[in-house]
């Protein structure tokens, strides 16, 4: 199980939205937030050793460091596998896709915003790790 869930997301109204779904469909872990994937990768590089398992919803297209910059460092670094990624983006470029299949992270793409039957998947994917 997901011990956790890391979100992050430029949007604020985006973050609220998503922990709310989260909350209400039953989440039972600890949900943080972060406004671009360079507060998200200071968090993991202070805890690389003691680090739960951890569901992240990232989204890609954001200020200072975009996804993708945070996966490409995920990738350089030793982080332990427990790590799993859903790419959350309002891109429906097939690009995007594609690149996103390409880390090992990465375990899913939905496109924003959550809704019902995503975050209830979402939740079941982090009870199934």
């Amino acid at each position: 199980m997901a011990n956790r869930i890391l979100m992050a997301d430029d949007d604020s109204v985006i973050l609220l939205l998503h922990r709310r779904l989260l909350v209400n469909h039953g989440f039972p872990g600890e949900i943080i937030q972060f406004q671009n994937g360079k507060e998200l990768l200071d968090l993991l590089m202070s805890e690389k050793e003691t680090e739960p398992n951890t569901l992240i919803l990232l989204d890609i297209r954001m200020p200072e460091m975009d996804g993708w910059t945070f996966l490409d460092n995920v990738e350089n670094h030793d982080f332990p596998t427990n790590l799993h990624v859903y790419i959350i983006s309002s891109s429906v470029d097939i690009s995007d896709r594609k690149k996103a299949s390409q880390y090992n992270q990465v375990i899913g793409y939905i496109e924003k915003p959550l809704n019902d039957v995503m975050c209830k998947q979402v939740i079941e994917k982090a009870a199934a790790l």
